[in-house]
């Protein structure tokens, strides 16, 4: 399955995205709609390894460079986020 590397246009004009940039930019509504929408012609496995994984090892490497921050609610527990920082 080809991905699309489109991001939403800056011009306000909403620009069709995939489900790799959704998840590496924290969008969860539109990471869920595409994942529903993917589980209609895809294997879910296909999904995960094809999709998922590689979004989520490249959200965790820039986290790691400290290139991208996850906003505190990524946590339910706010005891988990003592340290993280916010940019």
């Amino acid at each position: 399955m080809a991905r699309k590397k489109t991001a939403p246009a800056a011009t306000g004009a909403k620009a069709e995205i995939d489900l790799p940039y959704a998840i590496e930019n924290g969008l969860k509504k539109e990471a869920a709609d595409l994942t529903a929408k993917l589980l209609q012609e895809t294997e879910a496995m296909n999904i995960v390894n094809d999709m998922l994984i590689p979004a989520l090892d490249k959200a965790g490497a820039e986290f790691e460079k400290g290139a991208k921050a996850f906003p505190a609610t990524a946590y339910p527990d706010s005891r988990h986020c003592t340290g993280l920082l916010l940019r």
